[in-house]
């Protein structure tokens, strides 16, 4: 079994099995990871029968398991199916395997399905780009940071009132801002600080190698969980964002929050992107 996994049409990644079960959900360890709090943490399964039909059956998720956009318990499966849970599809692909595709394991990829199935990587300027996606508390959030980030008059103003203002509207337990006049420059303005008030380091972050990513990349990240073997200070997930306007990036906004929240997802990347575009707006503007 091949899949096709698609978030609003945009592709999120394939995935090839030889055999089941497939557990499909939010929970870490998910042969099929959908980062999304409208997905289940255990959300439906693959399973093959004893004559090698493939069947789907929905775990009594909260928002329902769709086969070819109806509602199901437990199906048969057959080629070109179509899946849908929350905003994601996943199409069913059951020719023969491709030998230039590894077959995943649970047992022996465990790292390799975290470092693929529990990161979102979103570029804006992708053709096939999803739409965002917010919850409607952020427009009042929103109001309140253009509010806070016009007040800037300059650099040195807007790193301190940025590291405010992340830390309380995404409950960070950690926050790490760069930024810059000259696109093309070096950083002007760097560092971080911890929800205690104490600065934080980037090399002190759980993940400082992907704010090069998102600086180099335009790449805009959601690590949904981090591995065991990465884990650091009680951090749960991460989310990067570059403040990017027209192809040119101003800075960087590296958010982590702890294990006593729940995992950042989709939307509140999508907010962040969101934001960091106004701030490149106003920054293009400072002294």
């Amino acid at each position: 079994m091949r899949l096709f996994v698609n978030l609003s049409g945009s592709s999120v990644n394939e995935l090839q099995f030889t055999k089941g079960p497939i557990y499909i959900g939010r929970r870490m360890g998910s042969q099929v990871f959908l980062p999304d709090k409208a997905v289940s943490r255990q959300h439906a399964v693959f399973y093959s029968s004893k004559d090698g039909t493939w069947i789907l059956e929905d775990l009594d998720s909260a928002n329902k398991t769709y086969l070819n956009d109806k509602a199901i318990h437990k199906c048969e499966v057959n080629h070109g199916d179509v899946v849908r849970i929350a905003d994601f599809t996943i199409e069913v692909n059951l020719h023969e395997q491709d030998e230039a595709v590894e077959d995943v394991h649970m047992e022996d990829t465990m790292v390799e399905l975290r470092r693929d199935l529990h990161t979102v990587v979103r570029q804006p300027k992708a053709p096939d780009a999803p739409p965002l996606k917010m919850p409607t508390k952020r427009a009042d959030d929103f109001a309140q940071a253009v509010r806070q980030i016009y007040q800037a008059k300059n650099l040195e103003e807007m790193h301190k009132i940025l590291l405010e203002l992340v830390l309380a509207q995404f409950e960070a337990l950690n926050v790490w801002i760069a930024l810059r006049k000259n696109p093309d420059g070096q950083m002007e303005f760097q560092g971080g600080r911890r929800t205690t008030s104490e600065y934080v380091k980037r090399l002190e972050l759980a993940v400082p190698n992907s704010i090069s990513d998102a600086v180099d990349k335009g790449e805009h990240t959601l690590v949904h969980q981090l591995p065991r073997e990465i884990t650091r200070g009680g951090v749960r997930s991460v989310i990067i964002s570059p403040i990017m306007k027209e192809g040119k990036c101003y800075g960087v906004i590296y958010a982590e929050n702890s294990t006593d929240q729940g995992h950042y997802g989709l939307p509140d990347l999508d907010y962040l992107m969101f934001l960091t575009i106004q701030i490149a707006v106003v920054m293009e503007k400072l002294e």
